[in-house]
């Protein structure tokens, strides 16, 4: 289990962005964010009028107490007594971060031996020096490389040999280059993973392009059951498998609750599943869809509906809509502010619900089959997930 006492500085800065000087800070600022300029070492915080530098005493490096297990064959004899040599384990340490909270060296507490976790190392970084010197020599396939937190790829980005760093283009002025070393056949055991509590913090995708990942909100699908307007539960193949077929001016009701993974201030949008099993079709698919939302725990109303545009489907042949293909159309449900066809996004937080009708107002026509109708499978909310929940079950969700 991994055990980190943390002050206030973590708790409060969630990102740090580094920039050549106090003059390249950008004129968009990033809310609960420490900018440092790399010229004088400085270190800034927005307070939304001008950026005010903080306190040096603030940024200072602390040094935390853990109680960790790492197992593995560490193969850096340089930083290890030879005794190390076979798999061992690392227990009741102490670890040395600097001021954006990265690991800089771990303390044994019996023996005292340094292992060197990661560092920046030695060369110009003048956008013309290709060749840089680490502290030891790391086994194959033992380090990872980053440039201003951009992984690098062996071989086609640098290649290590011996203590030389060598990169394939050489690294821009002011470009952060780190090494951190890691062993393959190690492994870090612990139990928890511990994040921030407030909005907007979670686990993102994409190491080049950081951002939070789509989820869909499948929820209670209500066709019409009877009446003039209910669609008919058909087989839509040679089979059993059945789907409700639509004719025109069919409807469906559907319920969307928010999770509590949802990220706040981010858009909603709704997915259509449908199909056809006609040998011919032309025309147009325009399902008219309407919404309204209203947050939970006794906060608000639901308001008068919103008519989504921009919902018509060409549907001109049967090689551009295909029999039997799953078809999947996207349409915004939501943005911030709201409009008179779209929900206000601004408004959406957790255990919100969201009351959808879609009405099959046009049908493509459809022949050489039957029922000559449409499809639907089902209806979804596609919205950005944080991948975490919340602390609080009621608001403020975030404390």
């Amino acid at each position: 289990m991994l055990t980190v006492l943390v002050d206030w500085w973590e708790q409060k800065f969630n990102d740090t962005l580094e920039y050549g000087s106090f003059l390249e800070f950008p004129l968009t600022w990033v809310e609960s964010t420490i900018y440092v300029s790399l010229d004088d070492n400085k270190l800034y915080r927005w307070d939304w009028v001008a950026y005010v530098e903080v306190s040096p005493a603030e940024a200072a490096p602390v040094t935390l107490t853990w109680d960790v297990t790492w197992t593995g064959t560490w193969s850096i004899a340089t930083t290890l007594s030879s005794s190390w040599a076979t798999p061992w384990t690392y227990t009741n340490s102490t670890v040395t971060v600097d001021a954006k909270w990265r690991v800089t060296n771990a303390v044994d507490g019996s023996v005292g031996t340094v292992v060197t976790v990661n560092e920046t190392p030695s060369g110009n970084v003048n956008w013309s020096n290709t060749v840089f010197t680490l502290s030891a020599t790391p086994a194959s396939n033992e380090v990872m490389v980053t440039i201003n937190w951009l992984k690098q790829k062996e071989t086609t980005d640098y290649t290590v040999s011996g203590t030389t760093l060598t990169f394939v283009v050489a690294p821009f002025t002011w470009a952060l280059i780190e090494v951190f070393y890691v062993n393959a056949n190690s492994t870090l055991n612990t139990w928890n993973l511990v994040v921030p509590k407030t909005s907007w913090t979670g686990i993102k995708v994409d190491q080049s392009v950081p951002t939070f990942p789509w989820h869909d909100i499948i929820w209670n699908y209500i066709p019409d059951s009877q009446g003039w307007d209910a669609p008919t539960l058909a087989v839509f193949r040679w089979g059993s498998c059945r789907f409700f077929a639509y004719s025109a001016n069919d409807r469906a009701d559907f319920t969307f609750h928010i999770p509590h993974d949802y990220l706040p201030w981010s858009d909603l949008f709704v997915h259509v599943h449908w199909l056809h099993n006609g040998t011919a079709i032309s025309w147009n698919f325009a399902p008219t869809i309407k919404a309204t939302y209203a947050k939970g725990h006794n906060q608000s109303e639901f308001p008068a509906e919103v008519t989504l545009a921009g919902t018509t489907v060409s549907t001109p042949n049967i090689a551009t809509i295909p029999r039997y293909r799953h078809r999947v159309d996207e349409f915004q449900l939501s943005t911030a502010g709201g409009t008179a066809n779209l929900l206000n996004t601004t408004d959406i937080e957790v255990d919100g619900i969201v009351s959808v009708s879609i009405v099959t107002t046009t049908i493509p026509t459809i022949t050489g089959w039957s029922p000559n109708d449409v499809f639907i499978a089902t209806v979804d909310v596609h919205y950005q997930s944080t991948n975490i929940g919340t602390k609080q079950k009621s608001p403020n969700f975030y404390v």
